[in-house]
């Protein structure tokens, strides 16, 4: 996700796999977090937390766009709540109102991806692409063992929060259960 050639490649790698079908859904999952403060980040880190968390999703999406804008025109579309959506899995970490110091670089990396996101969802809203952060929970995986929720009973939530999404609901910044979080 750091790297553009390798998005490039992946873009060329599903535009022949859906041909004229145009991508109806674009999840931005990649993310890299450990503990670090305002006293312990370096601009190393720093850096690093923003290539990954942020600049990524937003390269991988603008890359996508043109998929995206073919699968809006598909017939495909219909009968779903949604014609296209792009979700980008955030953190509460990232929200500003109640911040988790103890992780400074990620949140700050994910409160960024939660501004591009947000103008994201601006700018995309006049082409009825619905574009949102997700904060997936606490989720059990080797970065973070003590997490409360499987992948999978994550995966699932998400999934549910997707198939209901709406033109209506784009910018908005919600958690698992579809509950709204404060910036």
């Amino acid at each position: 996700i750091t790297d553009e050639t390798s998005i490039k490649t992946a873009f060329r790698m599903v535009q022949m796999r859906i041909a004229n079908l145009g991508l109806h859904l674009l999840i931005n999952n990649a993310g890299i977090g450990e503990h670090d403060t305002f006293f312990t980040s370096t601009s190393q880190s720093m850096e690093r937390f923003y290539k990954t968390n942020t600049i990524g999703p937003v390269l991988v999406t603008q890359t996508f766009l043109p998929l995206l804008r073919a699968g809006r025109e598909s017939n495909y579309t219909k009968g779903r709540s949604f014609k296209v959506a792009v979700v980008n899995l955030s953190s509460q970490a990232a929200s500003i109102s109640s911040p988790r110091t103890n992780y400074f670089s990620y949140g700050c990396s994910k409160a960024a991806l939660n501004m591009a996101t947000k103008c994201m969802s601006i700018e995309l809203k006049r082409e009825e692409i619905t574009v949102i952060p997700i904060h997936p929970g606490s989720v059990k995986t080797s970065a973070n063992p003590g997490g409360s929720m499987s992948s999978e009973s994550a995966s699932t939530q998400i999934l549910k929060i997707i198939s209901d999404l709406q033109l209506s609901k784009s910018g908005k910044f919600v958690n698992y259960k579809g509950s709204e979080l404060p910036w």
